[in-house]
């Protein structure tokens, strides 16, 4: 990426010329900035219980026009008979509805964030299943303005420690797992009051012809039928962990999501995820680049996602960043 803290302090036509781009480049990037949505991944669930970091996360939120939160929900809607009770962070269910009027006043919305790749496992659906209902009682039992605006589901199967060693009979037994998770999540005979939006989160090479297979009588990689699952369900999205950090290699590899969603799903919405973590390779990552890069591709990516948005397809949801804990750090 280029590195505008080093430009050459000289006169003449060439620095007036470089000088009058960068303002137009600077100047695009803001106005072009406005008008993607932003989500932000956050995993610490002290944000819903501490007041100080709860008050530090609404001003990020604020400052970089977030304008939608995934929030890890901590104990909330996890059963005490749960094996993973003990290692979440307790959130009660008054404090989560505080939250959330909280976020409202302040016009952002809020998603529960939770998820295991062990839900991929069917002897392990009912724990994904159970901590799903409890989230729909939530709001059944809730006030308006004290409800969660949706539900992030992180299944990540190929986060099994199995994963690795797997032959692609067993990975995609596991993603097979996945999907029947997802249209139990999505059935809204189950989960239908009052309306809670669902979504998940997945990387964007489950569209890798090795993952294709059969299902519901249908032949085809498995990202696409996730896609076709969760268009059951009403206000659904699917947000693509596109780590790059450049708009157009970003783009490039989700390009055949949003194509799909255009042409066969147009109800279900993506969010488009970028990395700000210390991760490796760097190229998946923001982190290195910084956060004017950061702001200068999403304005980039944006050109690229015209043909998706809401004057042509309206199938974006916009940007996720993950996450508060990366992001917030720069």
């Amino acid at each position: 990426m280029y590195d505008y803290t080093n430009l050459p302090l000289c006169k003449g036509s060439y620095s007036k010329i470089l000088a009058t781009s960068l303002c137009i480049f600077l100047l695009s990037a803001v106005l072009l900035r406005a008008n993607l949505d932003r989500a932000l991944w956050v995993w610490d669930a002290e944000c819903i219980t501490n007041s100080t970091k709860r008050s530090d996360l609404f001003n990020f939120c604020t400052t970089k026009g977030i304008t939608t939160i995934f929030i890890n929900t901590g104990s909330a809607f996890v059963a005490p008979s749960d094996s993973a009770y003990s290692s979440k962070h307790p959130v009660t269910n008054p404090q989560l509805g505080q939250f959330n009027i909280a976020a409202h006043n302040l016009g952002l919305q809020v998603h529960a964030l939770d998820g295991d790749p062990s839900f991929c496992l069917n002897s392990q659906h009912s724990r994904a299943l159970g901590r799903m209902q409890k989230a729909v009682n939530f709001n059944y039992n809730q006030a308006s303005n004290a409800r969660l605006d949706g539900f992030n589901w992180d299944i990540e199967p190929h986060g099994l420690t199995a994963w690795s060693n797997a032959t692609n009979q067993q990975k995609l037994a596991y993603l097979n797992g996945l999907l029947l998770v997802a249209e139990q999540l999505t059935d809204e005979s189950i989960y239908a009051m009052p309306e809670l939006p669902i979504g998940f989160t997945i990387p964007f090479w489950y569209d890798n012809s090795d993952y294709i297979r059969t299902f519901n009588g249908l032949t085809q990689e498995t990202t696409f039928h996730l896609f076709d699952i969760v268009s059951n369900a009403d206000n659904s999205y699917i947000a693509i962990m596109a780590y790059r950090d450049d708009a157009f290699s970003s783009f490039s590899i989700a390009e055949d999501e949003y194509n799909y969603a255009k042409l066969n799903t147009p109800a279900v919405k993506i969010w488009h995820g970028l990395e700000t973590g210390p991760f490796s390779p760097e190229y998946i990552t923001f982190n290195e680049e910084g956060e004017f890069d950061l702001n200068s591709n999403i304005a980039l990516l944006e050109s690229y996602l015209s043909p998706y948005l809401p004057s042509n397809a309206d199938v974006v949801a916009g940007v996720a960043i993950h996450s508060y804990q990366y992001y917030s750090a720069w």
